[in-house]
């Protein structure tokens, strides 16, 4: 008799086991934000106008106009650098030169990041690893230089423009 009352005692024990499962879902939601550097400026354009340059004031390769000097506004950076990159035709002639488009032949053009009557630095088309400088506090200011740059032996008239990027990354 004993084994029939085992039998029966599993038999009991396996079927409650099946009536007793049961599922509930329950939704997770998580929320927050990851928070870093909050710098900016306050304008999105700079804009040299390097005039009309007669081309007996440029005559030689390597010969330089006047440097021409804008600012963007800072409003404000909590950053440890700021990495400026520039992004543009180069020029066909010397690759460390913008291309001057519309027309003339024999000059690039040359862009500084920086104060001019101390320290400034070229900024390279297309050169990803770009120029570090300092941050700014709010209402200072970055400066930037441009100036025609002659390349090569033929200098021909007519328009020299660029249009070129700045990208301000925040470290």
């Amino acid at each position: 008799m004993k084994p029939i009352f085992t039998m029966i005692v599993l038999a009991a024990a396996l079927s409650a086991g099946s009536a007793a499962q049961a599922a509930d879902a329950v939704g997770v939601t998580v929320t927050g934000a990851i928070t870093g550097t909050t710098c900016g400026i306050r304008s999105d354009r700079l804009a040299f106008n390097l005039g009309n340059v007669e081309r007996s004031s440029l005559p030689s390769s390597g010969s330089t106009s006047p440097l021409v000097t804008e600012s963007l506004i800072s409003s404000g950076c909590d950053a440890t650098s700021v990495k400026i990159t520039a992004a543009g035709t180069a020029s066909p002639i010397s690759s460390n030169l913008f291309a001057a488009e519309g027309g003339s032949y024999g000059v690039g053009i040359e862009l500084f990041v920086g104060d001019t009557g101390t320290i400034a630095t070229r900024l390279v088309p297309n050169n990803t690893t770009g120029v570090s400088v300092s941050p700014v506090a709010n209402g200072g200011d970055y400066k930037f230089s441009a100036r025609y740059h002659r390349v090569g032996s033929v200098l021909t008239r007519g328009d020299a423009t660029a249009s070129i990027t700045l990208t301000l990354d925040y470290i």
